[in-house]
């Protein structure tokens, strides 16, 4: 049962299901940003999600894992997570408003493709042929998407600035991935995660954007 949990295979329906909990996030708060800041939206949500996973992360082993963490894992950790869900999020969320969600999403989401590029640079993890095939195949369907996009709408100049910041968010998450990638062999995800939501909450509440947000 062990090896079946560490299997690539598992770690591939890890994946797909971290996929569709994200798209039905931003779903939703492309709904909600038609009458809310973007900036609160993100500060809300994460606060909120935050302070249940750092309860149940305490509620385990965290509480040794936390004590035994280097200051090196904390600065990884915390840095990791203010770049891709303080910032990166955040400007995702507005391209959102500006693109749409399937545009965005489908821009943003080429950040895995950088952050296999970063993990062979900084990392030293191999690049196979079947990752190559499978990287080019993905930017054919981004380029298709896009594509078909275009034609079904009208002839308007397209949001450039919004593209450009969807491929910034991109990068922002693939930094932020391979910031985490050595903190992980020190904690366990879900003590990762209630330490990286109330710091980047932190973050975000210490912005005029985000509190400028909230109802009077």
């Amino acid at each position: 049962m062990t090896d079946a949990l560490t299997s690539p295979a598992f770690g591939a329906a890890y994946a797909l299901g971290s996929a569709f909990m994200w798209a039905l996030t931003s779903l939703l708060v492309r709904r909600l940003g038609a009458t809310h800041s973007m900036m609160t939206i993100n500060a809300v949500r994460i606060s909120a999600s935050g302070l249940v996973l750092f309860a149940l992360s305490f509620a385990g082993a965290a509480r040794d894992e936390i004590t035994a963490m280097s200051l090196t894992t904390f600065l990884l950790v915390g840095s990791s997570t203010v770049i891709a869900a303080g910032i990166g999020d955040s400007i995702f969320f507005e391209c959102v408003r500006v693109l749409g969600l399937g545009r965005a999403m489908t821009l943003a989401s080429s950040y895995p493709l950088l952050a296999a590029g970063f993990a062979a640079v900084f990392l030293g993890e191999p690049i196979t042929l079947r990752a190559i095939t499978g990287a080019v195949l993905t930017l054919l369907g981004l380029v298709l998407i896009l594509g078909i996009h275009r034609e079904r709408t009208d002839a308007r100049r397209p949001a450039w600035g919004g593209v450009a910041a969807a491929l910034l968010v991109a990068v922002l998450w693939a930094l932020s991935a391979i910031l985490m990638k050595p903190a992980m062999r020190d904690l366990s995800p879900l003590t990762a995660q209630g330490i990286r939501l109330p710091i980047v909450a932190l973050f975000l509440w210490c912005t005029p954007w985000a509190r400028n947000g909230l109802p009077a």
